[in-house]
């Protein structure tokens, strides 16, 4: 989007090239918007609680193509093996439509779109800035899914050492050799009588009886 934006930042393009760069970019709009409606498994993985909702429609006919967001908030959490709480993800809302023209994907392209329909070099002007803060906004939520997956790869590490320890404990219990463990706990009991017996036969002077 950005690099058609770019081809028509002079004044020397035709009305028709820019009617088919509109067209374009309302191709990539319109991948844009597939790509907030992904899904797996049944669910709409952008569509936060309200999964079995696809979170978009869009129609290139109308002045505002993209429709409101049909999913709801995510509130979903993954617990860690140390009983720390992240987010399952974020909204397509959240990533694509954010509520300011810095972080609203699709108006800072439908503006641009627009503009190259009606050969508005003042609207081209002014949504080319917006494509840019968009596209870097959305390059911030990349990040925190990237910060989500690198605690999501520690947790399966951590767990999996975890695991390991307790696979060995196991084993070690359940190979046991009973018969010398019975062996060497009878012997600590007779080693903890004999003990509390020489402590019943000690005298009970103190100081003071050797004094007086």
């Amino acid at each position: 989007v950005q690099t058609l934006g770019a081809q028509c930042e002079s004044n020397s393009n035709t009305a028709a090239t820019r009617s088919t760069i509109a067209t374009q970019l309302g191709n990539a709009l319109t991948n844009l918007v597939n790509l907030a409606n992904s899904a797996a498994g049944g669910r709409y993985i952008f569509g936060g609680d309200r999964d079995q909702t696809q979170p978009y429609t869009i129609d290139l006919t109308q002045a505002n193509p993209v429709s409101a967001y049909q999913g709801s908030a995510s509130t979903r959490q993954i617990q860690l093996p140390g009983g720390a709480l992240i987010p399952v993800s974020l909204t397509a809302q959240q990533i694509f439509d954010g509520s300011t023209p810095a972080t609203n994907v699709f108006s800072s392209v439908t503006a641009l779109m627009t503009a190259m329909k009606n050969n508005d070099q003042a609207g081209i002007d002014a949504a080319i800035p917006l494509v840019s803060t968009a596209a870097a906004y959305l390059n911030q939520q990349l990040a925190s899914y990237g910060a989500i997956q690198n605690q999501i790869n520690n947790a399966v590490t951590d767990g999996q050492q975890a695991s390991t320890q307790l696979a060995a404990q196991l084993n070690n219990i359940q190979g046991a050799d009973m018969t010398l463990a019975i062996e060497q706990l009878n012997q600590a009991n007779l080693q903890e009588q004999a003990t509390l017996g020489a402590q019943a036969q000690m005298p009970r002077q103190s100081l003071f009886s050797y004094l007086g």
